[in-house]
């Protein structure tokens, strides 16, 4: 009854552990963000688990093993059980499989190629971002030009983002918090990442990779 008991609060202080995810993130602002925040979850439960069994654990043996009054010996010696290793050796193991094999999962769902997506080259150089558009409103046809570039990044709600990265220097990191996607530029490469916009607003995109003295100054 008390194993029972004991396991039942474990799993419920982990479900109420995982209930922090939403007070942990900003605003999520994309569509991609729902199966990302999820996943977080998920792994903020299991991570709860462990902490609620372990610590849990550790205050039973703290009251249940401690010196009483008077005693004066050695505590009992115990030589280990095979049975709890071969336990606690398969049950993370197929916890770390099963989370191996939903992340993923999401992120291939979350990178693949959605219809209609509006192009955009994004280049990183120290300390600066610079975003280049190949006629997105179908109207740079009367200004003569094919593509124009702005410093900042401009998307609409409800229209996927395909951007191509590339950096002028060092790896840099793009980052938009609130639209939970990152990813490295890496010098000499082409990388790519995408999503869809999904709240209006203004939100800031960062370097997430130390590049010189003007790291913390890069973003838009």
């Amino acid at each position: 009854v008390l194993i029972i008991l004991g396991g039942a609060i474990v799993l419920v202080g982990g479900y109420l552990i995982s209930l922090l995810a939403p007070s942990l993130f900003p605003v999520a602002a994309s569509a991609e963000a729902g199966p990302i925040d999820q996943l977080f979850q998920v792994m903020l439960f299991l991570g709860g688990v462990v902490f609620m069994l372990v610590e849990g654990l550790l205050i039973v043996s703290i009251v249940r093993f401690r010196a009483r009054k008077g005693e004066t010996g050695d505590g009992a010696n115990f030589n280990g059980n095979i049975t709890l290793e071969v336990i606690w050796t398969i049950i993370p193991a197929i916890v770390v499989v099963f989370i191996t094999l939903y992340s993923y999962q999401v992120w291939v769902d979350i990178r693949a190629p959605k219809d209609d997506e509006l192009l955009i080259e994004a280049n990183g150089q120290r300390f600066v971002w610079s975003f280049t558009y190949t006629d997105p409103l179908d109207r740079l046809a009367e200004l003569n030009t094919q593509t124009f570039s702005d410093n900042v990044l401009h998307t609409y709600v409800g229209r996927p983002v395909r951007l191509k990265m590339y950096t002028s220097d060092v790896n840099h990191a793009f980052w938009v918090p609130t639209m939970r996607i990152k990813q490295d530029l890496l010098a000499g490469r082409e990388t790519e990442i995408g999503f869809t916009p999904t709240v209006a607003g203004r939100y800031r995109v960062v370097c997430a990779e130390l590049c010189g003295s003007g790291h913390g100054a890069m973003y838009s």
